[in-house]
């Protein structure tokens, strides 16, 4: 108890304005990125996720000697430019989306578990059952192929004969 009893009203006022600023700037930031970024992450997301939280982190909990506002400013603005620059790269070479996204994995092919595929993503068997159980799939002979996409998720064609229930 003796921390809260050394903070003085004007430090917790200047933890919540650097707070305040810090937090709307980087929900900005996120804004302009779009929402494609909501849905599932990439590796550049989770650098720039990793990024935000250390910026956002050292200026709420540092006072202005150890984390100036503007320098946090900055580098949240840089980084959300570099992920914007990433995409845009991206969306116009496939060999650069490959580079930073990855690509998806053939790990089923006409209900077989190709096994080097799993190995190759650390992925199990165990795994691959519970992603299939979530799309309604109970039996790996009813796949035709599956991927392992870069973000993580299954994707899955079934058999002609086969429909997800």
């Amino acid at each position: 108890m003796d921390f809260i009893s050394t903070i003085t009203t004007g430090e917790t006022l200047a933890i919540f304005g650097r707070t305040f600023v810090v937090f709307f700037f980087a929900f900005l930031v996120l804004r302009f990125l779009g929402r494609r970024h909501l849905a599932h992450f990439t590796y550049t997301d989770l650098l720039f996720v990793n990024a935000i939280g250390s910026i956002v982190g050292a200026i709420m909990i540092s006072g202005e000697e150890k984390a100036d506002l503007l320098v946090a400013v900055v580098a949240i603005a840089f980084a959300g430019l570099m992920v914007k620059g990433i995409n845009t790269l991206s969306a116009h070479s496939s060999n650069l989306a490959s580079l930073f996204y990855g690509s998806a994995r053939l790990i089923i092919k006409d209900g077989a578990i190709i096994q080097s595929g799993l190995s190759r993503e650390d992925f199990t068997e165990e795994d691959l059952m519970r992603l299939l159980r979530e799309q309604s799939v109970s039996a790996i002979g009813e796949v035709r192929r599956a991927f392992l996409e870069s973000d993580g998720e299954l994707s899955v064609v079934l058999h002609k004969n086969h429909k997800k229930s």
